[in-house]
């Protein structure tokens, strides 16, 4: 069962917890890591016993604008992960930790594209959307890929041809533009596997905790809830 991530330097903090804690609570989960950075973080990576794998090229226009400036590749990258390993996987962001075993995502069956923790709509994570997109959108913090109907479904190439042909802004950047395309059809996960540890409560029985947002990681914010994450940051 694989897990995989990415990271640039500033995110090694929370790659170091996010392993730890598959190590303890997951640990028939190996995490791999696609690294955007020299030979030396490379390095850095694989000394905590981390699979590193280089990065794709993001085959699409990279959408930004003036307030969402988020044109880095690495925001992008979630959608040529099927394509990258050819093989079911599952996507944890980095500024996460896990507490439960995640073999049972490994072993649902279900017969969409993805399956994600469902998030709010569309609507609201696009600029530029009228009334009638009011299907619901994901969260891909936690994401698990069906490689076979991802592919059949060219699921890649429809992002790509949003990302390259709209006007849209993608305020949650490749996540807003999944939410766009699929159009409600993921497979939806229980709330608890994704439990946001920035918000004043936790919901009951997280799975995995995570502290979302660009600017608001543990190991650089005040952020709530610290002691979970810092448990795992040894």
């Amino acid at each position: 069962m694989k897990a995989i991530t990415a990271i640039t330097r500033d995110f090694l903090p929370g790659l170091i917890a996010l392993n730890n804690s598959l190590g303890e609570n997951s640990p028939k989960v190996k995490l791999h890591c696609i690294v955007y950075g020299d030979d030396e973080l490379k390095t850095l990576v694989q000394d905590l016993g981390i699979t590193v794998h280089e990065p794709m090229e993001i085959g699409a226009r990279l959408p930004t604008s003036h307030k969402h400036p988020v044109e880095k590749p690495i925001y992008y990258m979630r959608l040529i992960l099927p394509e990258m390993f050819k093989e079911n996987i599952l996507w944890l962001d980095v500024d996460q930790v896990v507490l439960e075993p995640l073999n049972p995502l490994f072993q649902m069956e279900y017969k969409e594209p993805c399956a994600a923790v469902r998030s709010v709509s569309v609507q609201n994570q696009i600029d530029g959307l009228d009334n009638s997109y009011d299907w619901p959108g994901l969260y891909t913090g936690l994401l698990h890929f069906n490689y076979k109907v991802w592919t059949a479904e060219k699921v890649k190439e429809r992002c790509y041809h949003v990302m390259n042909t709209s006007d849209y802004v993608f305020k949650h950047v490749d996540q807003s533009v999944l939410s766009l395309v699929l159009e409600g059809r993921f497979h939806n996960l229980e709330p608890t596997w994704q439990g946001f540890a920035n918000r004043k409560e936790i919901i009951k029985d997280a799975k995995v905790l995570h502290w979302h947002g660009h600017s608001r990681s543990p190991w650089n914010y005040p952020v709530r809830h610290l002691k979970q994450w810092s448990r795992y940051y040894y």
